[in-house]
């Protein structure tokens, strides 16, 4: 058996019984009973709110994405930007730029496997011939 760097003892400790003893909420308690601050805004919330704000790039990297991308505005929302630099990305070969803008524009593609019929193993007849038996 080959031996891939690791040691065949445990390398992870199980927590000591004694201390899980006592932790942990009584029925119907709370681990925030105060709950989330008022006016507080989640991750997702606080995003958006970036991604819709508008932004100026410096002139000279303005001037290069126009050369690739005429029609761009010079007040883009953050997303835009993020999109155009992107897009860019994908046009120099970057695989990664290029499936987030495709997955952006088409949506994500989804591995299905369609069936229909029966479950189960299909067995197909294999005809055997006899070497002992005469032909005509």
């Amino acid at each position: 058996m080959f031996n891939f760097g690791f040691s065949n003892e445990k390398t992870t400790k199980m927590p000591n019984p004694e201390n899980l003893i006592g932790k942990g909420f009584k029925p119907g308690q709370s681990g925030n009973p105060d709950g989330r601050a008022i006016g507080s805004k989640n991750r997702s919330t606080i995003a958006r709110k970036i991604l819709e704000m508008r932004s100026i790039l410096p002139a000279e990297r303005m001037q290069a994405l126009k050369a690739q991308f005429p029609e761009i505005a010079d007040n883009m929302t953050v997303e835009e930007i993020m999109t155009i630099v992107m897009a860019e990305g994908a046009m120099s070969g970057d695989d990664k730029s290029y499936k987030a803008v495709m997955d952006s524009a088409y949506g994500a593609p989804k591995a299905e496997v369609e069936h229909s019929g029966q479950l189960g193993v299909v067995w197909n007849e294999v005809k055997t011939y006899d070497t002992n038996e005469k032909t005509d």
